[in-house]
């Protein structure tokens, strides 16, 4: 019922920032804020790109982790900057997919930073 709903909803917000959380160890990349839903931005700030080359790295790299078929996730702008967005909503996602996710992240944008977009 409703108790299962909302530990299921609890269990996502707990994944975003522990997402968050491993976006601000790692000083390639940055989150936008400290998640109080489930939803949360990061960007890669790695790479020395101008921001029509950030956005297509960005756009580029969200193709690519969605052409895996493991995650899905999507690309916004904020202040005039390319960020990450991603929203865990299922409930089956566990704290080790986040992980995966950050890593495929993490590979992927190296790999296009190294090709300079």
């Amino acid at each position: 019922g409703a108790r299962q709903i909302g530990e299921w909803i609890d269990n996502n917000v707990r994944q975003a920032k522990h997402l968050y959380a491993l976006t601000a160890k790692d000083p390639e990349f940055e989150p936008a804020s400290v998640p109080r839903m489930s939803a949360i931005c990061i960007r890669y700030k790695g790479a020395e790109l101008c921001e029509s080359e950030s956005k297509n790295l960005h756009a580029e790299v969200a193709q690519r982790v969605e052409q895996s078929g493991h995650f899905w996730i999507s690309t916004t702008e904020l202040k005039g900057r390319s960020w990450f967005r991603i929203n865990p909503v299922n409930f089956r996602t566990r704290q080790e997919h986040i992980e995966e996710l950050f890593a495929l992240l993490q590979q992927e944008c190296r790999a296009m930073s190294r090709q300079k977009v």
